[in-house]
């Protein structure tokens, strides 16, 4: 439970750093930072699909860490689902589009593009399948396709992390190193997650 608690704890600190330099872009400076050349693309739909992810982003990070540390559905039922929709509704209809709208003019060409599309898809078809799951009643899968959310929702966290490290203690930095991060972001815990899945369903045969 400690354990538990003090991760939960790094993920939603995480998330309010997020949160706290997500607000100097309400005033967006184009001459330096993640903003730097793109003044053109807020003249169309990017901007929308920017601030829909960033104003929505920490709120399903906040949601999901707790949904997922600390189990609201044994104790709290009510309360679970309600937190749910909401975990839900702000995926589907604003944080994964927002990152697919951004996806086309991801930084790093069409690699990071390429990934940053696979993963607002793969988030919004997981979230919708935990979602069908639940409603359903077959809350094994829903628990499965809500763990496969909760893990391309790291993706905000991991990146920081990667791009953190990379630059601290390998002096690696630039497109390609975005890039590489972007990728390690969520990939490699997703396919973990996929084979401990098929290691878990091998062995019950």
């Amino acid at each position: 439970m400690v354990g538990k608690i003090f991760l939960s704890l790094i993920i939603l600190s995480i998330a309010a750093l997020i949160f706290h330099s997500s607000l100097s872009y309400f005033t967006p400076d184009f001459s330096h930072g993640f903003l730097l050349g793109k003044k053109e693309l807020f003249e169309g739909i990017y901007k929308y699909g920017f601030y829909a992810h960033i104003i929505s982003t920490p709120i399903v990070i906040t949601i999901g860490t707790l949904q997922i540390f600390f189990r609201f559905e044994k104790k709290y039922p009510k309360l679970h689902r309600n937190a749910g929709k909401i975990y839900v509704a702000t995926v589907l209809f604003l944080a994964a589009p927002g990152g697919f709208i951004m996806a086309f003019s991801a930084i790093g060409g069409q690699l990071s593009e390429l990934c940053f599309l696979l993963l607002a898809m793969l988030w919004i078809y997981f979230t919708y399948k935990a979602y069908q799951s639940a409603r359903n009643k077959n809350f094994k899968d829903h628990k499965k396709h809500m763990t496969r959310s909760f893990l391309l929702m790291l993706s905000a966290i991991n990146l920081r992390i990667l791009t953190f490290i990379f630059i601290r203690f390998f002096q690696y930095e630039g497109v390609e190193m975005y890039t590489l991060a972007a990728w390690l972001s969520w990939l490699p815990g997703l396919l973990i997650y996929e084979l401990l899945q098929y290691r878990k369903n091998k062995l019950s045969l």
